[in-house]
């Protein structure tokens, strides 16, 4: 696993820098590219570290298409460095889930998709641990589900898919988002028992 979190997104202000390459600024969007890349290019890495096919799945070139889709035109302020990594964490999800399903019409093995969510499934072991079996899901199950858990609480499941999907440790989202640990162990709990939830009720669609 690649090790890439631990002083995540230091230097200038990124909210700064984000409004600034917004309004049209070459050296912001510049300086934008060079603050975050490390951190985003290690979540790629992490993401498909076990795929098979990797000439389909280059973690550089998710990083482009991941970039030009938060960035490329938009034209609302960000608020905040958690907002923008929430943007991203939605973004490399996305293009993810569009590849798998891509691939698979192809009959091609699309181990990032199982693999993007191991953690999450033994999370959800864990807490069924004395009140019954954890739900079963697909994988792709899984991550859709982070769609609805995204409309009733957007923080949550920039949390989750920051933890699960990208392997980030509950201190490393804690310092990405700028929150305590204490919120992101909250946040996370939240999404969590959203998903256990929705998984025993059938709501997957």
């Amino acid at each position: 696993m690649v090790d890439m979190y631990d002083s995540p997104m230091q230097g200038p202000d990124i909210t700064l820098l984000l409004n600034r390459a917004v309004d049209g600024d070459v050296e912001a969007a510049t300086a934008v590219w060079t603050t975050v890349h490390r951190e985003v290019h290690a979540m790629a890495v992490n993401a498909v570290r076990n795929e098979p096919n990797a000439n389909d799945l280059e973690a550089s070139v998710i990083v482009s298409e991941v970039f030009l889709k938060v960035t490329g035109k938009r034209k609302e302020p960000w608020e905040s460095r958690r907002h923008f990594f929430g943007a991203v964490a939605r973004a490399m999800e996305q293009f993810l889930i569009d590849t798998a399903r891509a691939m698979r019409t192809q009959n091609k093995h699309v181990a990032f998709v199982t693999e993007s969510v191991v953690l999450l499934k033994d999370a959800l072991r864990s807490d069924a641990n004395g009140i019954g079996a954890a739900p079963r899901a697909d994988a792709l199950e899984l991550l859709l589900l982070f769609g609805k858990l995204e409309a009733e609480s957007p923080i949550s499941a920039t949390v989750l898919r920051l933890r699960y999907q990208f392997s980030m440790t509950q201190a490393q989202v804690s310092a990405a988002l700028e929150l305590t640990e204490e919120q992101v162990d909250h946040y996370s709990r939240f999404g969590r028992a959203f998903i256990r939830d929705r998984l025993t009720r059938g709501d997957d669609k």
